[in-house]
This record gives structure tokens, sequence and C-alpha cells, in this order.
């Protein structure tokens, strides 16, 4: 996952879930990530995906920690 946009503005990434569809995942400056689905119903994520996702948060707050 690649994580896009500064630590000034956000940090985010773009997903496709296991279905191929589309959403984004905002990384907060508390170790948490905001899924928005406002489009979706209900998102289908493998357990990789989702281990990818907790890795790429933990990431995301090293940037915003300056750590990185």
């Amino acid at each position: 996952m690649k994580i896009k946009g500064t630590v000034e503005e956000g940090l985010y990434t773009e997903l496709m879930d296991a279905e191929g569809d589309e959403f984004i995942v905002n990384f907060d400056f508390d170790g948490c990530a905001t899924i928005k689905t406002s489009e979706l119903r209900y998102l289908k994520l493998t357990s990789e995906m989702l281990n990818d996702l907790a890795y790429t948060t933990y990431i995301a707050d090293k940037k915003y920690n300056n750590e990185l």
C-alpha cells in the first residue's frame, strides 16, 4: 500500500477490496485509520489485506511522528 499526501495535509491511501470496489483510507494522527465507504454497502477484505492495512497504519503513524 502506498501512502499518499503530506503530514501537514493528511496521509491516505487508495485501496481496492477483494471484490474490486475502490475506497479511501485516511490515516489519523492517533494510530487509527478511517475507511471512507459512503458509496459502498460493505467491504470485503482478506486477512492479508487487513494485515497490510494494519502495517500501513503503523507506518503512517511513524511518518506523523517524524520517525521515518
